[in-house]
């Protein structure tokens, strides 16, 4: 550690205190500013005993911020795995989180496009939207049925 730094508990703590860290993040932020990883490791082993640092509700966290943001499980799943959270807790997170993730696609669909695809071109550049945002083409499917029976319905009445 360097001397002229404050002690790395009370850097965790403050990363902790702006937002919710995985054990993966922490300890790279940590490193890059300069701490011994042997007591990085051993730091935040007390942090997890302690239940200050915790992957689950990290990914829970993260999770709804995201999907209220407009993206898919796909997506979610990815990001966290990038942040080093384990399949298991991820799996977890997701599950309890029940999110509806039709509302969710169409709020995204709605926010960007509005219209329903005039052709076949406008279409596949929607749908790819929706893939990348994270959603399964079965679930980006269903939705383009139901806004498309929503729209034969608006025109019988």
């Amino acid at each position: 550690m360097r001397s002229q730094e404050k002690p790395l508990r009370d850097t965790a703590l403050d990363a902790l205190a702006r937002r919710e860290h995985s054990h993966f993040e922490l300890t790279k932020k940590l490193l890059a500013k300069g701490y011994d990883a042997n007591e990085v490791e051993a730091e935040l082993s007390s942090l997890v005993r302690e239940g200050v640092l915790d992957d689950l509700r990290f990914a829970e966290a993260y999770a709804h911020h995201r999907a209220r943001r407009g993206y898919g499980r796909f997506r979610l799943v990815a990001e966290l795995k990038e942040r080093g959270v384990s399949a298991e807790v991820i799996g977890s997170a997701l599950d309890t989180a029940d999110f509806d993730w039709a509302s969710i696609i169409e709020d995204t669909w709605r926010k960007k496009f509005g219209s329903l695809p005039a052709n076949f071109q406008e279409s596949a550049k929607q749908a790819r939207f929706l893939e990348y945002r994270g959603f399964p083409s079965d679930s980006i499917k269903q939705l383009f049925r139901r806004l498309q029976d929503q729209a034969k319905a608006e025109e019988l009445l």
